[in-house]
């Protein structure tokens, strides 16, 4: 735009308004789909743990899963992790959310990853099969009836 000012000099003008509420409803749109995927998320996550729990979910209870959900753990992990705390006959939060922490830091993200892992724990490596293979003779050794 063309703008006249107080001393007669004419100056150009760029308004940038519709420029800045498109950036607004774009970002705001976002945030918006953000909270309702967290929010549907939510809401499978805490049904599915009052069932596997047997019991309904405390307000902290709540507040450990949504942090959860902030801290973008994906939704098959968490249910991979309360199967596998249900499993060891664990059903507190407490339990699941250190094991969701160790598997954060050994770099386990999706549940694909843990079952990774547990397979190749089941399958022992070639190192651990050398292992049983070497002969350990020496501790058959009676030291005590040996004879000098």
């Amino acid at each position: 735009d063309s703008i006249e000012n107080d001393k007669g000099f004419v100056e150009e003008v760029i308004n940038l308004d519709s420029y800045y509420s498109r950036i607004k409803i774009l970002v705001i749109g976002d945030i918006e789909k953000a909270d309702q995927k967290i929010k549907e998320d939510a809401d499978t996550i805490y049904t599915y743990l009052e069932q596997k729990f047997g019991r309904t979910l405390s307000s902290i209870d709540y507040e450990i899963v949504h942090t959860w959900l902030e801290n973008n753990y994906h939704e098959d992990l968490i249910k991979n992790a309360v199967d596998e705390a249900v499993s060891n006959g664990v059903s507190t939060l407490k339990y699941i959310d250190r094991m969701l922490y160790e598997w954060s830091k050994k770099g386990i993200e999706k549940a694909a990853d843990v079952d990774n892992k547990i397979k190749s724990k089941n399958n022992p490596s070639k190192k651990d099969k050398i292992d049983e293979d070497i002969d350990l003779g020496i501790m058959d050794w009676d030291w005590f009836d040996e004879e000098e």
